[in-house]
């Protein structure tokens, strides 16, 4: 009988060795609901039809939204990063809708090189089983995989290839992401990643931001960073 291997608790895992880290309560509640009232204001989709709930429309509103740069590029976000010594990065695209795009476990391909690429998940609430979680695949960046065969581009929707053969291939469980309001993981995107099923009338009250070795680069209020 095949026993596959549970994971241990999230918090356990580090970057280095693992592909990804947590880090608890890191931005201030007061910064979260300013975002949330902005996103309220100006991005929930009956409030303003300008924004669809695609997947797509929401990749690059924070080059010309300061309040969303404001959140992506928070101070403290920058520190999580500089703890990784992973360079000077910029944010270049965003995922802000409040659904899961129903994208099922893959890699996030925008490079094939060693040049660091990472994505930060933001909770903006406590984020509820039903409401459908973060969830990882410890060290798969490592995996003996080839990353457009199972990995999406900055373009793709479709269902990436091979992943489910990967998967079926390992006894590792996916690690899920419990998190509550200010909460952040930062990912290597070369890891699989994906989501648990998310319910109707269960928004997932997150934000993300994809980050990258980029030359041209805008600075952000003091010292942060994103491109236009």
């Amino acid at each position: 009988m095949i026993v596959s291997i549970p994971p241990k608790p999230i918090d356990d895992y580090t970057f280095d060795a693992h592909g990804f880290v947590v880090h608890r309560g890191l931005i201030p509640d007061s910064d979260i609901d300013r975002y949330v009232e902005f996103w309220h204001a100006n991005l929930g989709f009956d409030s303003n039809p300008r924004y669809s709930p695609e997947f797509t429309e929401f990749r690059y509103l924070y080059t010309d939204m300061p309040e969303v740069r404001d959140l992506l590029c928070h101070p403290q976000v920058r520190w999580a990063f500089e703890q990784l010594d992973l360079g000077d990065l910029a944010v270049h695209s965003d995922i802000l809708a409040w659904h899961h795009a129903g994208i099922p476990f893959h890699c996030d391909v925008l490079n094939e090189t060693e040049t660091p690429h990472c994505g930060v998940w933001i909770a903006l609430d406590d984020i509820p089983v039903e409401a459908g979680r973060f969830q990882i695949y410890a060290e798969s960046h490592r995996w003996d995989k080839y990353l457009p065969d199972c990995g999406l581009t900055p373009t793709s929707t479709e269902s990436p290839y091979h992943v489910q053969e990967l998967i079926a291939g390992t006894l590792m469980e996916p690690v899920t992401f419990d998190a509550r309001k200010g909460d952040i993981l930062i990912w290597n995107t070369h890891c699989l990643h994906g989501a648990e099923k998310q319910q109707d009338g269960f928004p997932r009250k997150i934000a993300i931001a994809h980050v990258g070795e980029e030359q041209n680069k805008v600075r952000h209020n003091d010292g942060m960073w994103y491109v236009p």
